[in-house]
Order: C-alpha cells, then sequence, then structure tokens
C-alpha cells in the first residue's frame, strides 16, 4: 500500500473512532455538519470527496486542532 492510500485508510479509520469516543451517532455529526447521513456516511468511509472546510467544522465538533490531527494521520503513514 502506498503513503497515499495509508493516508485515506488512516484518515477514514480515525474519524470513525473519534465520534465513536465521543459516543455520537453517524445521524447526529451529519446534522451537526448539516448534511444527509448518508453522505456522512460515505466520507467516514472514504474521506477522499470530503472539503477541507467540512473537515474542519468536523474537527470543530471534537475540539481538535487541524494541522495536530493531519501531522498525528502522516506520522502513522510512515
Amino acid at each position: 500500500m502506498n503513503n497515499s492510500n495509508d493516508f485515506w485508510k488512516i484518515l477514514s479509520e480515525r474519524l470513525r473512532l473519534i465520534r465513536l469516543e465521543n459516543d455520537f451517532s453517524n445521524e447526529y455529526v451529519a446534522n451537526y455538519l448539516e448534511i444527509h447521513r448518508e453522505t456522512y456516511r460515505k466520507y467516514e468511509k472514504n474521506p477522499k470527496n470530503m472539503s477541507i472546510d467540512l473537515l474542519c467544522k468536523l474537527l470543530d465538533l471534537y475540539q481538535i486542532n487541524l494541522l495536530i490531527f493531519l501531522n498525528e494521520i502522516m506520522a502513522k503513514c510512515h
């Protein structure tokens, strides 16, 4: 697996884990983001098409800094 595939897989797993750690449903997160639940579920499984604005809003929900979050993902890719 190359680093690009690793990045998306790790990002997907991390988004799911953070949601579960906060005891949030897909529906709750989708409502917060003002998108359909199915759309959020797809983003969580494959975040490649998620906009940076939406990712920022999602991380705001969890009170996570974007740069720290991305650095953690990148560190796991290597």
